[in-house]
């Protein structure tokens, strides 16, 4: 993240890809030696890699730390952000407890020991 904080604005060493479809438009532009390495999503792009069939096709050179990802309610509205932040505490729980989460995660086949 160091490399990428530093040389951000030189688009000799990073480029940035505006895409909606950042996996077709990447991965091809990877295949055709535009770039060396491409940072995205692990668990999207292997379930992309599954989908498209190809896997193999691409080598996983290693990961990034692990970033935590918040959930912010707007303060303009007090009495609804609280109502709808204990709505998904509860169902967040009702999904740990019924094993959902994990399905879902095995579905797509993504592995997280974080649910």
């Amino acid at each position: 993240m160091d490399y990428i904080h530093k040389d951000f604005e030189n688009p000799q060493k990073i480029k940035v890809i505006n895409t909606e479809d950042i996996y077709s438009t990447g991965l091809k532009m990877l295949l055709d030696n535009n770039f060396d390495s491409l940072l995205v999503n692990r668990s999207s792009a292997d379930f992309y890699l599954k989908r498209m069939k190809l896997i193999g096709s691409y080598k996983q050179v290693g990961c990034l730390e692990k970033e935590k990802i918040y959930i912010a309610f707007s303060p303009k509205y007090p009495n609804k952000s609280k109502y709808l932040s204990s709505v998904f505490d509860k169902n967040i729980i009702k999904l740990k407890k019924s094993k959902y989460i994990e399905k879902l995660l095995d579905k797509y086949g993504i592995i997280s020991n974080n649910f």
